[in-house]
């Protein structure tokens, strides 16, 4: 069990830090996991050569200027004009009619209201404070934070009927929404930063919910 507790956590400890990349303005805290040594390398050999180049270019060039992460942080998620990318899965995936048009691109579509249904579902409660919309890209990687430190508890206490549960909710979240649209996501991402660290951090999210996909189709469980 204690493996199974550790790979959970492990993923939690992912969904949290990804979901952080895209909530929060880039600190200190945030940064010091790629700044510690190997920390990179380990991300290539987890997740396959090509992966980490980014952000292996954002350690070795970084030279402390958290005020140029901030503005590149307002730029891409924060203002729409010019580099801005739309954190939002109902922009990507929804179509509605307007008139007599079939319109693309609008927010708050039927893939919102049923990512929140499901956050309902699976007892994830959204934090009050939390004044985004429920298919911000980030609140979907909370909700898989969330799920996956459940399934840690579930194991450490041996309660297999919990662990089926939230299991269920983590493959519906990440085959029903996550996967279907976040490698769009990250491909805007890639095309519009500035610099190496998003395009990096865009890399890695891709690369591992593509894991997380395949585990899934390959062992029918997570």
């Amino acid at each position: 069990m204690t493996d199974r507790v550790s790979w959970a956590t492990a993923r939690a400890n992912m969904y949290r830090f990804l979901s952080a990349a895209f909530l929060e303005v880039p600190s200190a805290a945030m940064v010091a996991p790629l700044l510690a040594d190997g920390f990179v390398d380990g991300l290539e050999e987890m997740f396959g050569a090509g992966v980490a180049d980014d952000l292996r270019q954002f350690v070795r060039g970084f030279q402390g200027d958290y005020a140029a992460l901030d503005q590149e942080f307002q730029d891409l998620f924060m203002v729409p004009l010019g580099r801005y990318v739309t954190p939002y899965e109902a922009v990507y995936r929804d179509e509605r009619e307007i008139g007599e048009t079939r319109v693309q691109g609008l927010l708050m579509g039927a893939s919102t209201l049923a990512v929140k249904q499901l956050y309902r579902e699976a007892g994830a409660a959204v934090s009050e404070d939390f004044k985004d919309l429920p298919d911000h890209v980030g609140l979907e990687l909370a909700c898989m934070e969330f799920l996956c430190g459940a399934e840690a508890r579930a194991w450490d206490r041996e309660e297999i009927g919990e662990i089926h549960r939230v299991c269920g909710f983590q493959k519906r979240l990440l085959q029903e929404h996550l996967i279907q649209w976040v490698p769009a996501l990250c491909e805007r991402v890639r095309e519009r930063a500035a610099g190496p660290f998003y395009r990096g951090i865009a890399s890695l999210m891709e690369a591992f919910l593509v894991q997380e996909a395949e585990a899934l189709t390959s062992s029918g469980e997570i």
